[in-house]
């Protein structure tokens, strides 16, 4: 069962002036604060990456394998994460979409969680709430980070 969450935002920036804020370990760490490394520094279409996030209060960088199923600058950023540090059965999602509009950019954000079994039922109501105002203030640092060039 599908768990999914999206943001939509207007951006006073055209889109190939957010695109590196997508696409890059560099524009990616200023609006994604948890962000530590990513694995190559740059992401393409048809490629493994790894995300590393910041470590914990135990010192742990957690991290994470995603494939990046389209990367289309200026269009579009979709990463495909299964395995690893999720919970058997769980899979996610990630589409960052980009649109010109006059001089600016609508952007969408979508996330969609895969979860097998009765898991969906139990998570949804705990995890939804949650992930929706995340990726709406991260939808917000981008829009600041691209208006104000970085």
């Amino acid at each position: 069962m599908p768990l999914k969450v999206s943001e939509e935002i207007a951006i006073d920036a055209p889109p190939e002036r957010i695109w590196p804020y997508l696409a890059s370990e560099r524009g990616l760490a200023t609006w994604n604060e948890g962000l530590a490394r990513l694995e190559p520094p740059t992401l393409r279409a048809g490629e493994t990456c790894r995300i590393v996030m910041r470590a914990g209060p135990d010192g742990i960088e957690p991290s994470q394998e995603a494939a990046v199923v389209a990367c289309e600058p200026g269009q579009q950023l979709a990463l495909e994460v299964a395995g690893g540090k999720l919970p058997p059965g769980v899979g996610l999602r990630l589409d960052l979409q980009l649109e010109p509009v006059g001089a600016g950019t609508r952007l969408v954000i979508e996330a969609e969680a895969q979860v097998a079994g009765f898991l969906a039922g139990l998570l949804g109501p705990m995890v939804l709430p949650r992930a929706t105002a995340e990726l709406r203030a991260a939808a917000m640092r981008l829009k600041e980070a691209g208006e104000g060039g970085g």
